[in-house]
């Protein structure tokens, strides 16, 4: 959550505060004051919470919907921090919506869908949820706050295509929602198995290799498939706690015909309702599916936090060392820049590619400098958008430039080579083999 002075310039939280959602607050100190302000809702909804602790399946969800500004203070404690910063990455995803369609599927008291009507006043909105209580308190806080742009229905999520009569959306989101429909308490259970991974699964390609789905468990996700327009986004966070069930739920998406975005996906930290650290897999898939992904590419997005966390990316900035580990790398570039300077120093070769579930940015030059970044597949925009400032393209003291690359896999990436048109590196009529002089700095 951010500070409090920040606050006020954070859009995503501003949406949130509108709506109603403040932050948390210690356990014990909710509790009494729930049961002070809301005595019945109170008792009702901690006698649900106990049962739950105890592994029994009742639904927190009537209990909790009981009455609107109840249930938003309920949401507030759990679920603030985790709507933030999900709300603030989907900003960074979509910077715009104009006409767009957004189907929020699960989507509760509407404290989410809410805000995202208020930060996208020229889209439109519906959400949808199996629970009659939340779609009523939906509807009275729509009322209350006088947004337009926005519809709520009670459905599940295999009924959601004929009660809201074939429609089609740019966007579907699920946000905390697949877990609860696969583990076993929900109406609209699918009875999915996430499998068994063997004991001798010692790495996470044996774990990838060893995870078992069943097919009959996809009807949720062909639900949502049908909902999307071609070429449509589906955004999804939920509790997917190991890479044994996270392969699954990738390979459930694939199946589904969903093409999961490495480059945008990635999981996200956030803090619970007493300030623990928790992380979930925010996972971007479109549609339709192109390739299915390798245990690498999957294995990186689900470890990319970790590896920041930990080191951010790696760099080898001396030359002997920077040599010796790029040699060992099983190497795919993607793309590779040739620069010849004016004053006959010589040249220098920066190499964007892929190794494993590892991306690296490599630069040598003809006198012996060398600099390799290593980060998880996943982070590849990241390498190409430092790759593409840092040579700083016009540069006055490169006479030419030469450009290799395999467009294709780019373009899997969302690796833009517009850059590469607009700086003159690149020929229309000849994209993967280019030569061209490098434009002067006006």
């Amino acid at each position: 959550m951010p500070k409090k002075s920040s606050q006020a310039k954070d859009t995503a939280w501003a949406a949130l505060r509108t709506v109603g959602l403040r932050k948390s607050i210690p356990s014990s100190q909710f509790w009494s004051k729930l049961h002070k302000k809301y005595p019945d809702y109170a008792a009702r909804f901690w006698a649900v919470v106990q049962a739950r602790g105890e592994g029994l399946p009742e639904d927190p969800f009537t209990a909790k919907n009981a009455d609107v500004e109840f249930s938003y203070q309920v949401t507030s404690q759990y679920d603030s921090d985790r709507l933030y910063v999900f709300l603030d990455r989907f900003r960074g995803l979509f910077p715009s919506l104009e006409g767009g369609k957004v189907l929020d599927i699960g989507c509760d008291n509407g404290a989410l869908t809410l805000a995202m009507a208020l930060l996208y006043p020229n889209a439109n909105f519906h959400g949808v949820d199996s629970n009659s209580s939340a779609i009523a308190v939906c509807i009275q806080k729509a009322r209350e706050l006088g947004v337009n742009n926005i519809g709520f229905t009670c459905s599940t999520v295999e009924t959601s295509c004929d009660i809201l009569g074939r429609e089609q959306y740019d966007v579907v989101l699920t946000n905390n929602v697949m877990h609860v429909l696969w583990a076993g308490n929900s109406p609209t259970l699918d009875n999915f198995s996430l499998g068994s991974v063997a004991e001798h699964a010692f790495s996470y390609i044996e774990t990838w290799q060893n995870s078992s789905l069943d097919p009959s468990s996809l009807s949720a996700l062909a639900s949502i498939r049908g909902l999307l327009s071609e070429g449509g986004v589906y955004v999804s966070l939920d509790r997917w706690p190991d890479f044994g069930k996270f392969s699954v739920w990738v390979q459930a998406l694939e199946q589904s015909d969903f093409q999961l975005d490495v480059s945008n996906s990635n999981v996200l930290v956030f803090e619970g309702s007493d300030k623990e650290q928790e992380r979930m897999p925010l996972t971007i898939a479109r549609v339709p599916l192109r390739a299915p992904l390798t245990a690498d590419e999957a294995f990186s997005v689900f470890t990319r936090d970790h590896f920041f966390r930990e080191k951010a990316y790696l760099t080898f900035e001396n030359p002997d060392s920077a040599e010796t580990v790029f040699s060992g790398l099983n190497r795919h570039a993607l793309l590779e820049l040739n620069f010849v300077y004016k004053d006959g120093s010589g040249n220098m070769i920066v190499s964007l590619g892929t190794a494993g579930a590892l991306s690296y940015l490599y630069a040598t030059t003809s006198r012996g400098y060398r600099r390799l970044s290593l980060a998880p597949l996943s982070y590849i925009k990241d390498l190409y958008a430092e790759m593409t400032s840092s040579t700083v393209i016009p540069n006055p003291s490169v006479a030419s430039c030469s450009a290799r690359l395999e467009k294709e896999q780019m373009a899997n990436y969302e690796l833009d080579v517009r850059y590469l048109n607009e700086i003159g590196i690149l020929e229309h009529d000849n994209p993967n083999k280019a030569s061209t002089p490098v434009p002067a700095l006006k």
